[in-house]
């Protein structure tokens, strides 16, 4: 339960924002998935922020998955096979983030001919081709670029016909069958923005994954996949200072060895188990003169990280109607050097000042210098996932699940939407892991033939040590985030309804969400609450910026002849909270 599955034929036909085909995209017409605007790619999950999602591209993460300041995915439909949302009862193979999985598969190239398709559309246009290799095997090639800056280029006005405002992205795979049962295959994404006016103010900032999987069928029985996956996200601004200019940079990398094997022992009954290793690195942000200027620089500490686990998971059939699945991940995080911690007065990093009626920062009192590879702070953590399913009859089913998850790594940013400027800070010292735990239940029925596909699913998740900023947080280039971070409670509940009609001229579906999300923060401090400071909202528990009561999806797909096809989309859903200005000062 609580998967959703979206193949590329079927995104091709669901009509999009300038024909643009967008995976992340077409999720929101789902049930349980919901964005905070209409003009971007971030979603939220069951209630979730938009950095509890785990995104994967053939299993190497995209830490910044959106073209266009977020208007668009960089996720190509011409490359993308399929797309898959876990949203509940989440496969203990998969880990670090709190509220979903989306795992994005890029297809194999033709093995059989060398082939080729262009599209020109009206923001952007592709070329995909792909062939055989010598032998046996595969290759695929695809592009995209937009060209708004072209169309910049015949303006009269001088600073339009400056102006850089263009993305591109670039995917690859080649498949390679090797020995009777084994087969390497190796694939990669590059992909980039660039925005600015010329002489004065630029923009960069792009994804690059790289992945290696080695595939082996041991006797029929063992199926073995050991992946070795690389994330880079990286971003630079340049703008002007008087007559100096200086740039901004920042990234996070990471670099993943999984070993993952399924073993069948009998129809109907499989275990899986495997081992994760990651390295990751962060950079929050360096600004540096350019040229001979003389403009200090400044540079934010960089972060470094590992991250392991282990997991075990059985799925059982018993007879026609009985089905379970379950199993446990025992993941392990640790904070490292090079890394300067600094000791706060009280062991506290926040303190509330009832005076002011405010958050300041804590007084400095020591700090320790950590070298490479010194551990800094430890955390690990037993996560549970199970899910059971009992068949009623031939088409109907009752189902629920439970799953515990942890995330170690937050995304320090105070707005709904991904930015470039986007800073992920791994758990430390004063900044917890983020861990929840979620029930659902469900039932599901398929009509004789296969026309209709409906469900109705519950759910509820509690989690705890969700992040949330105090006032006045200014968290670009700020090396002691510690002070303006709050550490508090999360709860989400909701019903989805999910109707899907698969076989006739018109096919489509037609899904709703009934749900809230609320936060509590009644603490002063992340690493030592105290009851006696007010917290955000006084203590109370208060709607989530995410939260969508109601939220509605209709499509519908028809062809109307052997080269034509017509589709239609429709949705409705509750605004977001939002909290207005009380006063405004002129100093």
């Amino acid at each position: 339960m609580s998967i959703a599955r979206l193949d590329v034929q079927t995104l091709r036909q669901v009509p999009a924002a300038l024909g643009e085909v967008d995976p992340i995209r077409s999720l929101t017409l789902l049930p349980g998935v919901s964005s905070s605007s209409d003009f971007t790619t971030a979603i939220n999950v069951r209630g979730g922020g938009s950095d509890q999602n785990l995104i994967l591209l053939d299993e190497a993460t995209i830490y910044n998955p959106s073209h266009i300041l977020g208007f668009l995915s960089v996720f190509n439909s011409d490359a993308v096979d399929d797309a898959t949302l876990y949203k509940g009862a989440i496969p203990p193979r998969f880990g670090g983030r709190l509220s979903s999985v989306v795992d994005l598969r890029q297809r194999e190239g033709n093995a059989n001919e060398f082939a080729g398709t262009a599209t020109l559309g009206l923001l952007a246009s592709r070329l995909a081709v792909e062939g055989p290799l010598k032998g046996k095997g595969s290759w695929l090639v695809a592009a995209r670029r937009s060209y708004a800056d072209l169309f910049a280029k015949a303006s009269s006005d001088p600073d339009i016909r400056s102006s850089i405002a263009y993305f591109y992205d670039l995917n690859a795979k080649v498949t390679k069958p090797l020995g009777e049962h084994g087969t390497l295959v190796a694939s990669g994404f590059f992909g980039r923005d660039r925005f600015g006016v010329a002489d004065q103010f630029g923009a960069g900032w792009g994804n690059k994954s790289g992945t290696l999987r080695w595939n082996e069928i041991v006797r029929d029985r063992l199926y073995s996949k050991v992946t070795l996956a690389a994330s880079d996200y990286d971003y630079r601004l340049t703008f002007p200072i008087g007559q100096d200019s200086t740039q901004w940079t920042a990234r996070v990398k990471s670099l993943d060895l999984k070993v993952d094997e399924s073993l069948h022992l009998s129809p109907g009954h499989r275990l899986e188990f495997g081992v994760q290793g990651t390295l990751h690195g962060f950079s929050p942000g360096e600004v540096k003169p350019l040229g001979e200027s003389d403009l200090a620089s400044k540079k934010v500490p960089e972060r470094s990280a590992m991250a392991g686990a282990l997991y075990l998971g059985e799925e059982r059939e018993f007879g026609e109607r009985w089905a379970i699945r379950y199993g446990a991940r025992l993941s392990g995080f640790m904070r490292t050097g090079s890394a300067t911690v600094f000791r706060y007065a009280n062991n506290q990093p926040l303190v509330y000042d009832s005076l002011l009626g405010r958050y300041e920062p804590g007084t400095v009192v020591d700090s320790t210098r950590y070298t490479a590879g010194q551990k800094v702070q430890a955390y690990g953590a037993l996560e549970p996932r199970a899910s059971l399913r009992y068949s009623l009859d031939k088409g109907t089913s009752l189902k629920a699940s439970y799953a515990r998850t942890v995330q170690y790594l937050h995304l320090a940013s105070k707005t709904n939407s991904p930015t470039p400027l986007d800073v992920w800070e791994p758990a430390g010292p004063y900044l917890r892991p983020q861990r929840a735990d979620q029930v659902a239940i469900g039932i599901q029925r398929i009509t004789p033939g296969q026309a209709w596909d409906l469900s109705a699913e519950a759910f509820v998740k509690r989690s705890r040590d969700v992040v949330d900023f105090v006032d006045g947080a200014d968290v670009i280039l700020n090396e002691k985030l510690e002070t303006l971070i709050l550490q508090g409670r999360g709860r989400a509940w909701g019903l989805e309804l999910f109707a899907r009609r698969q076989v006739g001229k018109t096919t489509g579906w037609v899904s709703y969400t009934l749900s809230r999300s609320e936060q509590r923060f009644g603490s002063g401090s992340a690493s030592s609450p105290n009851t006696n400071t007010p917290g955000i909202n006084n203590g109370e528990w208060y709607v989530s910026p995410y939260d969508k009561t109601h939220d509605l999806s209709v499509v519908a797909m028809r062809p109307l002849s052997r080269n034509w096809n017509m589709g239609a989309t429709f949705t409705f859903a509750t605004g977001l909270p939002a909290t207005y200005p009380q006063s405004r000062y002129v100093v």
